[in-house]
């Protein structure tokens, strides 16, 4: 069976990473931002708004990963999420990052991310107020990228 790893990255006062094996689900579902934002709010106090300049630096991390082929809240090159949302001109207070590969559906990646505490966490932080979500292929795994923030 194949094993499938999702990563978690946060940034606040201090920097935390943790990595969890999850198994997928059955294929043939579909992953879309919307999806993920509608199933992801069910688990907050207060509903994540998705910010459209925010889902563009997810999509951007999504494509970086799966054009280059890697899994990683590093690149090749050494950027991290905060990199790209500096690249992207987006100003943030605090933000957080989650990720997934290999995954076939909606369900099946916020289920493994709430099956994990740490990725839980940034799920339900209710110092996040904003969403964006990039979904991406390499033609084999489906790279998918959550990103939260507190605009400033």
């Amino acid at each position: 069976m194949k094993k499938l790893i999702i990563a978690i990255f946060i940034i606040s006062a201090l920097s935390a990473v943790s990595l969890v094996t999850m198994k997928p689900v059955c294929a043939g579902q579909a992953i879309t931002p919307e999806g993920i934002v509608k199933l992801t709010n069910k688990y907050r106090s207060t509903p994540l708004v998705l910010d459209a300049k925010l889902s563009e630096v997810a999509q951007r991390r999504a494509d970086d990963m799966a054009t280059k082929h890697y899994f990683s809240h590093v690149s090749p090159e050494g950027l991290r999420a905060w990199d790209f949302m500096k690249r992207y001109n987006y100003h943030y207070l605090c933000a957080g990052e989650n990720l997934a590969v290999g995954y076939k559906s909606d369900k099946s990646v916020v289920a493994a991310w709430i099956a994990s505490p740490s990725h839980k966490d940034n799920i339900v932080d209710p110092k996040f107020t904003n969403i964006g979500i990039g979904i991406s292929s390499d033609g084999k795994n489906v790279y998918v990228v959550q990103l939260f923030s507190k605009p400033q």
